[in-house]
């Protein structure tokens, strides 16, 4: 048998025949995971041109295959991951573009190289984990390579997870096998939301320490309770662990606090009900970390206390902190000292208790730039019935600012996003209508992209016909639902004194759920108003409406009239 690739290609990274050919559809469903695809698509493509066409795949090293399957490995699994990612159809993918990769299709020579190298035994999951046969000979054949190891959720048949005793024999003894390979364990993930067993059997099971632990994961959300205690094996982490990724654990920072310097990444969802920490104690727990680069506290309980100190994190790419139900959050921004330009995502939720923002907002926009926003920024609004932007519920106020930036072949957006979200609508507002409009005089006259929502309920901002004033940079207005329709024309409107509103606006695009008579544009007025801002030199160049009877046209000829001042796109 012959290994299908050119070594003579010298396109970069594609594979020359076409059924070989990395899938278009692969590239469109991992937008999640695009440097790692390219990554692996140049490996591949790199022992593609080492390897002579002609030659069979016996004469290959075991090197080389074993280099070419764990390739195809981890491609498998970012597609399979950006299928789920995107529309929940792992059967979308097609595989078959990879027939040449597929170990049965090798032959006996890749047989016996793969019982020989543990490297391709050492990831243990769903599929190993029930066929314990394969299991024990998974654990024999990989010694002494280093583990990656998956505990999901769906991995074993019992119903009732929540006690050891629903647990059987086989089970048990599985799990068991498992942690007491915790020596050799370089990446854990353990995600099993509804299930407290395998946390328990880490707190009561002695097990020999994780010595080169680099990547822990435990998911153990519920919709309800307190949260599951924090799991003996943080009492000793190894010196080299990178990333720590915990959800629905009970944070002790005093005990986090004996983190590696190694650590580049802290991801954490605290559960309902949280104890609150202080912002000293959390700081001193950052202060030990130099080389963090990702920083991800969701829903993180913060007492009143005041930073009083500064924590530098030269290497810091991301920070998250979203859903934060005190203004306090802003105590940790503001002692965190980071490079600019960081994607950043902000969320508060309102509630009576901190109604009033403890610093001033200048100082906090400052830290991320705000005095000198890059012209990508975009904002996205709710509307109520009366033309006022409302914090309300779930969505909340949205500012976000992108910066392109080159890293290779694959641009990425580092992102500023500030959300504030109202789950009191009966909360009486006006104090915030101060920052509200603070923000909004700050980040209006940058907005490139404007996308705007409607509904009745939620709770009144500012006017938006006044911020709309100052969006001089706006290029794209996007509206969506019957409320934000009404405010197309007054958007486009030319007014008394001549001032001609969004003056670089180019595209407006509308979508509409609800088709009521009051909420019809009208066609003759729509085109007054696209002529009187041609006649000025501020044409309008697209208008997209998905539904063509949201336009009236009452008068014959008004339909061609308006095609002849805007490309009119009725979807």
């Amino acid at each position: 048998m012959t290994f299908g690739v050119d070594s003579d290609s010298h396109n970069d990274g594609i594979l020359d025949s076409e059924s070989d050919a990395p899938n278009e559809q692969l590239l469109e469903l991992t937008r999640y995971h695009e440097h790692e695809v390219y990554k692996h698509q140049h490996h591949i493509a790199a022992l593609s041109r080492a390897v002579n066409s002609k030659r069979p795949v016996s004469t290959l090293s075991d090197e080389l295959l074993v280099d070419i399957f764990l390739c195809y490995r981890d491609i498998s699994i970012i597609a399979k991951e950006g299928t789920v990612a995107t529309n929940g159809n792992q059967d979308e993918f097609d595989f078959t573009t990879w027939w040449w990769l597929v170990p049965t299709h090798v032959c006996h020579y890749w047989r016996m190289v793969a019982l020989a190298s543990p490297l391709l035994w050492r990831y243990l999951d769903d599929d190993v984990f029930s066929r314990p046969h394969l299991l024990d000979a998974a654990l024999s054949r990989s010694y002494p390579a280093p583990l990656d190891i998956s505990i999901q959720h769906a991995l074993f048949a019992s119903d009732n997870l929540t006690s050891a005793g629903s647990w059987n024999a086989d089970e048990k003894e599985s799990l068991g096998k498992i942690m007491k390979e915790s020596y050799r364990t370089r990446t854990l993930h353990i995600d099993m939301p509804r299930s407290l067993i395998v946390l328990q059997i880490t707190q009561e099971t002695s097990l020999p320490p994780f010595v080169i632990l680099e990547d822990l994961h435990i998911n153990a959300l519920t919709p309800f309770g307190e949260g599951i205690p924090i799991p003996a094996i943080l009492n000793s982490l190894p010196c080299c662990l990178r990333s720590l990724s915990l959800k629905g654990v009970v944070i002790d920072w005093e005990m986090l606090g004996n983190l590696p310097p190694t650590v580049t990444s802290i991801q954490i969802i605290f559960p309902p009900r949280h104890p609150s920490s202080t912002c000293e104690t959390i700081l001193d727990v950052l202060a030990r970390l130099p080389k963090l680069e990702c920083l991800c506290l969701n829903k993180l309980p913060i007492g009143t206390q005041q930073a009083s100190r500064e924590v530098h994190l030269p290497r810091l790419k991301k920070l998250n902190l979203s859903q934060a139900h005190s203004w306090n959050i802003l105590s940790i921004i503001q002692s965190l000292s980071f490079p600019p330009g960081i994607d950043s995502t902000i969320g508060i939720k309102f509630n009576p208790n901190n109604a009033t923002p403890p610093l001033p907002l200048s100082s906090v926009f400052s830290q991320f730039g705000f005095s000198s926003l890059p012209e990508h920024t975009n904002a996205k609004h709710l509307l109520d019935s009366e033309g006022k932007i409302k914090v309300a519920p779930r969505h909340g106020l949205s500012f976000e600012t992108f910066t392109e930036t080159d890293t290779g072949s694959w641009p990425r957006y580092f992102k500023f996003k500030l959300m504030i979200c109202n789950e009191r609508p009966t909360v009486d507002t006006s104090p915030w209508l101060e920052f509200i409009a603070a923000i909004s005089h700050v980040v209006y006259p940058k907005i490139r992209n404007l996308l705007i929502g409607g509904g009745t309920d939620g709770l009144s901002g500012i006017t938006f016909a006044d911020n709309l004033l100052r969006a001089n940079q706006l290029e794209t207005l996007q509206m969506k639902h019957s409320s934000a329709d009404r405010y197309l024309l007054e958007a486009l409107r030319v007014l008394p004194d001549g001032t001609v509103p969004v003056p670089r606006l180019r595209r407006v695009k509308v979508w509409s759920r609800y088709i009521l008579p009051a909420y019809h544009i009208n066609g003759e007025e729509l085109c007054e108003i696209l002529e009187d801002r041609r006649n000025r030199g501020y044409r309008l160049e697209e208008i997209t409406i998905n539904e063509p009877h949201l336009i009236d046209f009452n008068l014959p000829g008004t339909r061609q009239r308006l095609g002849e001042v805007v490309t009119l796109m009725l979807i």
